[in-house]
This record gives structure tokens, sequence and C-alpha cells, in this order.
């Protein structure tokens, strides 16, 4: 790389700067996120990992296709309840 104008010098460092604050507002948010849901946990006994799905599918507004998937998997669990899968698994090999 060749040397850097004043200008470009300046650019750089500017850049570098303003990539540092944007990476500190990440960080400030992703534990703003943890907090929540940390809170939930705690005072609402509702699981961290349940909580996110739930208000990730909120924000990306894919409710209606989370709770069909959901329902499909609940289908497939009632379909194999009582039958004992591993011998069938077996018995296929």
């Amino acid at each position: 790389m060749s040397g850097l104008t004043a200008e470009q010098h300046k650019k750089l460092t500017e850049s570098i700067r303003q990539w540092g604050e944007s990476q500190d507002r990440i960080q400030a948010e992703q534990d703003h996120q943890a907090a929540l849901a940390a809170t939930l946990k705690d005072e609402c006994q509702i699981g961290e990992r349940h909580f996110k799905r739930v208000a990730k599918a909120y924000w990306a507004d894919t409710v209606k296709k989370d709770r069909d998937d959901a329902e499909m998997q609940l289908d497939l669990f009632e379909m194999v309840r009582g039958q004992n899968v591993f011998a069938f698994a077996e018995s296929q090999s």
C-alpha cells in the first residue's frame, strides 16, 4: 500500500473513529437486549431463548410463519407420541 495523502489519512482516521463508535453502540444494544432477557427470566420465568425467538419474530414480522412452523412441529410430535421411534429407525437399517 502506498503512502496516503494528508486528506486520505484524515479520512482513514475519521473512519476508524466512527467504526469504533459504531462498535460501542452495537455492544451497548446487545447488552441492553441481554438485560431485557435476563429480567424476564428472573421476574417472569420466561426462558431467554424463548423470549429472544418471540421478540425476533415480532421484530421481523414473521410471527405467522413461525407459529405455523411450530404447529407443524407439534403435529409431528403428536404423530409419533407413544411410538418407539428408535425401534422404527433400527428396523429400517
